[in-house]
Formats: C-alpha cells, sequence, structure tokens
C-alpha cells in the first residue's frame, strides 16, 4: 500500500459518474471518454485500495456497501475541489458578500443597491437573505463580509455601526378624514380601526409596550402576518395602522397611502452595517459603507 498511486480528481469523477449512470457505457460518453478507459479506471482504484466497489445485477452495476461509503467521501471530495476552483477562478476580482434580515430588504435595500452599483458596477454582488440567527453565524465564521439588519449584533469578533434610521407613523387610505393631517397623538386613534403585525413583531410589541405605559386604551382591531396585506387593507380604507415610515415609501410616492407623524410616539428603530473585526477593508468594502452611510 505505500506504493499505491493516489486517486486523481478524474478518477473520483469518473467513480461518481458511473455511480450516478449506473453504466460504464452510458458513464463513458458523459465524461466523452471511452468505454474501456472507465473500465480500466475502476478496477484500477479496486485494485490499488483492495475494495469492491461495485457488483452487476441484472445487466446493471449497482454500489456496493463499501462503495456507497467511497461514493459519499467523493461526493465532499469534489464538492471541496469546485469551490476551490471557484476561489481560483475569481480570487483577483472584486466581490462582496452582504447579509440582511427581512424587515431591512423591505425598508432600505433597494437604494443601497442602486447607489453601490452606479459606482461599482464591476463588483460580484452575493445577497444572503436570512434570520439574524442565521446571519451573525455566517458573519461570525467569515461567509458574509457584511450584514445589514435592524439588530446591533453583539459578539468579540463582530463591529458595528448605526447607518440610518426610522420613525414610526400612522398610515390611513386617501379618504380618510386624517388624510387632512400632518400630525396626530396616540390617544386622537382611540376610535379608529387598528390593524398590527402580530405580538412578536418589533413594532407591535413597542406599540403594546408604548399604550400600555401611558394608558392610551388604544385596541387591535385585526392582526396580521404579513406587511403588505396591512397596506393593502388600509389603502382600501375603513382603517389605520402604525408602522415605520421606510416600508411605505413607495405608496406614499405614488399617492395610495397618507402618512401622520405620530407627535408621542418619538422612539426609532436603527439600521446596523455589522462586520467581522478581520474583514480587510478594500476600497469596494469601504465604498458599500459609504453608500450605506449615505441612506437618508
Amino acid at each position: 500500500m505505500n506504493d499505491a498511486m493516489p486517486m486523481t480528481i478524474r478518477d473520483i469523477e469518473v467513480l461518481l459518474e458511473v455511480a450516478r449512470c449506473g453504466n460504464m457505457t452510458a458513464a463513458s460518453k458523459n465524461l466523452y471518454i471511452t468505454q474501456p478507459t472507465v473500465s480500466q479506471v475502476i478496477v484500477g482504484i479496486e485494485k490499488e485500495y483492495g475494495v469492491k466497489l461495485f457488483e452487476r445485477r441484472n445487466k446493471k452495476i449497482y454500489l456496493t456497501e463499501q462503495g456507497r461509503i467511497v461514493a459519499a467521501e467523493a461526493e465532499k471530495v469534489m464538492r471541496a475541489y469546485r469551490g476551490l476552483e471557484n476561489t481560483m477562478r475569481f480570487a483577483s476580482e472584486d466581490i462582496i458578500r452582504i447579509g440582511m434580515n427581512l424587515i431591512t430588504s423591505s425598508s432600505i435595500f433597494d437604494d443601497i443597491w442602486s447607489n453601490y452599483h452606479r459606482t461599482c458596477y464591476n463588483v460580484k454582488t452575493t445577497i444572503v437573505l436570512e434570520d439574524d440567527f442565521w446571519l451573525k453565524n455566517k458573519l461570525v465564521e467569515g461567509e458574509l463580509d457584511f450584514v445589514l439588519s435592524q439588530n446591533c449584533y453583539t459578539h468579540s469578533d463582530i463591529r458595528n455601526e448605526v447607518f440610518a434610521e426610522d420613525s414610526y407613523v400612522m398610515i390611513c387610505g386617501r379618504g380618510d378624514p386624517f388624510c387632512a393631517l400632518s400630525t396626530v397623538t396616540l390617544p386622537e386613534l382611540k376610535d379608529k380601526s387598528i390593524i398590527m403585525r402580530e405580538v412578536g413583531n418589533p413594532t407591535r410589541d413597542l406599540f403594546d409596550q408604548v399604550n400600555a405605559e401611558r394608558g392610551c386604551g388604544l385596541r387591535i382591531a385585526h392582526e396580521y402576518m404579513n406587511i403588505d396585506i396591512i397596506k393593502a387593507e388600509v389603502i382600501k380604507g375603513g382603517c389605520v395602522s402604525i408602522i415605520a415610515k421606510k416600508l411605505i415609501t413607495g405608496e406614499l410616492a405614488c399617492g395610495l397611502l397618507h402618512a401622520c407623524e405620530i407627535t408621542d410616539l418619538t422612539e426609532k428603530r436603527y439600521f446596523y452595517i455589522n462586520y467581522h473585526k478581520d474583514l480587510k477593508i478594500k476600497p469596494h468594502h469601504q465604498t458599500f459603507i459609504e453608500v450605506c452611510r449615505s441612506v437618508a
């Protein structure tokens, strides 16, 4: 065994293709080599390592138990090899890997995306949309360059900064009496049909906290688990909602909704750019940070 010739990547590729096809002739066609060459590779591996990879049944070949174990490990090797190839191929190119949660994506990312690629149009960009738990793990493990979130990640390896803020407004449809107003107070909403997100949503939790602490006596008429449904219901009329302003910029611009500042709800929500402390900030990274900072 000391004189054994190690398998090459090509040998592994042949092994996996035969396992996939269950037929050496079909494997040879897919790999653009002759059938005797495929057979020679398989026999050579089996002889060199003293293992039987395939058995023939009813004119078809199947992996043995040993073969299944080898094929599973071979798949891992091929994935790692292809990953290395991609890393080497794009090593000289500018790449940025950005993670965000759904709230950030819905609120502010469109402006960041368009502004960034006006300047860095040659940068290859990977976007990951996940929950904060997974985004934080990916950032710590070095799988992402930046994570944009309304949450500030606490970890010894993570640095962050506030790059944008948002206020809460009351929204109503264009035919609502509140359309004549630019500001409201929470007590003025006491007789309104208020719809909100479910308990556990940050905006809903803030509303419940303020409502209880100040004794406003406001009641939720309906709960929805989707912000787009809430906006659609308010547009139809007959109800109002309290929502972060950056979530409705499109509807405000089109005149579908009217927003009133809430004078006694001055709390803000903030957006953070999180990144690993060991990230080597390249020029295209610095540009991304600056674009984020420019978001009003």
